[in-house]
């Protein structure tokens, strides 16, 4: 994939999402929301950047099972690139309000 990476952090690792896929950026009351073009949207603990080309590396097999699009490296930290057309990673999709702790930690271990 080419062209500019949306760069947000999730749960203590760094993401990157085609910023064409990116259809919208907000504050929610669940915290930073970012949709994208195929209406669904993801959970962000904080938006860093939006940064040129990255160079993405094959996905190693311990990560198969994850839905991405490559590995890539930004400011010396590694980036976990996502395919905007498959579903969201777990760690990624938002979690409803009406949740409770137990069974958000059931979900997204």
């Amino acid at each position: 994939m080419s062209g500019r990476w949306l760069l947000l952090r999730r749960l203590d690792a760094l993401w990157a999402v085609p910023s064409a896929a990116v259809r919208e950026v907000h504050r929610g009351d669940d915290g930073t929301i970012v949709t994208l073009g195929s209406s669904s949207s993801l959970q962000a603990d904080e938006v860093l950047s939006m940064t040129p080309e990255l160079v993405l590396r094959g996905v190693p097999s311990c990560l198969a099972l994850q839905p991405l699009a490559g590995l890539a490296v930004w400011q010396g930290e590694p980036v976990l690139c996502i395919d905007p057309t498959a579903a969201l990673p777990p760690a990624l999709r938002r979690r409803a309000a009406t949740d409770t702790t137990e069974e958000r930690d059931a979900r997204d271990p």
